[in-house]
């Protein structure tokens, strides 16, 4: 009697000459029979161009919900990349990587990664220069210099 093996699509049992060679499978064999085998190559070859075409337009979850983080649905952010032609705000380069939202002060745009990067070092900066200043108090400042930086400061003398 011949060696059998079950198909792991229609679970039959069928002789080993029913299954195509496969060097890397413990018995030499492919997991399938060559009669499943064929039909799900058949039926992807035929609906490949319609699974294509559904994975280009379809826009993965991961960048939805970046959007979506950010205010924005999937519309908006398709309007927002024709409106600046496909290039960054900042730099004007064309996207090759990834896309980033930036909320400006003025309005919200698209910029590539190091042009963020660049943006909040620059905003970072800038909102360091336009804070108060800081007063640095030593434990060893004496109380009649604390009375007067609370003077100046407007806040009640620390006892």
């Amino acid at each position: 009697m011949e060696p059998e093996k079950t198909c792991s699509k229609c679970r039959k049992s069928k002789s080993l000459t029913e299954f195509n060679p496969r060097k890397n499978s413990p018995d030499g064999r492919t997991a399938q029979c060559s009669t499943c085998l064929a039909a799900s190559t058949a039926w992807y070859a035929a609906d490949s161009d319609t699974i294509q075409a559904k994975r280009k337009g379809n826009s993965s979850a991961k960048d939805v919900r970046y959007f979506k983080r950010h205010g924005m649905t999937m519309e908006q952010a398709r309007e927002l990349f024709k409106a600046q032609d496909g290039r960054c705000d900042e730099c004007d380069a064309l996207f090759t990587g990834a896309v980033v939202v930036y909320h400006g002060k003025t309005k919200v745009a698209l910029v590539c990664k190091p042009c963020l990067t660049l943006r909040k070092i620059v905003d970072k900066r800038e909102k360091a220069l336009n804070a108060p200043a800081r007063t640095w108090v030593l434990p060893t400042t004496p109380p009649d210099v604390l009375a007067g930086i609370a003077a100046d400061l407007g806040i009640a003398p620390i006892s």
